[in-house]
């Protein structure tokens, strides 16, 4: 039986570069392709002048922090309710008995389907 070899570097990094490569090249045809408003479908060239701007004068930075903040103190409120949650279900009958419903409706919606979309919020 032959053995499998790993790939090399280059073959891993080209396995990984390669697909993005493709991915900006559709992404700039179809830009031209379709003459599309740049605000709603912008040019590659764009799209990295705003990213390399924002990471220069922090706003990026500063975004991706709020960002993870949200994810850390959503994650935190998750366990905080959960385990005291599983713990009761796990030791009373009744406790489980009345969320077990609830828990297997909100278990089949697709994560997705929590987020809301701009046109879905209110303008004040």
């Amino acid at each position: 039986m032959a053995s499998m070899r790993r790939p090399g570097r280059a073959a891993g990094a080209a396995a990984f570069v390669l697909p993005l490569l493709a991915l900006l090249l559709i992404w700039e045809a179809a830009v031209r392709a379709f003459d599309v408003s740049p605000r709603v479908f912008p040019a590659i060239g764009p799209v990295l002048n705003a990213g390399i701007e924002a990471t220069r004068d922090g706003t990026l930075i500063r975004h991706i922090g709020a960002s993870l903040g949200r994810i850390a103190l959503g994650t935190l409120i998750g366990i905080a309710l959960a385990v005291p949650l599983g713990i009761a279900m796990g030791t009373n009958r009744a406790v489980s008995t009345f969320f077990t419903p609830l828990l297997r409706f909100f278990s089949v919606l697709a994560g997705i389907a929590w987020i809301r979309s701009p046109s879905s919020r209110r303008r004040g």
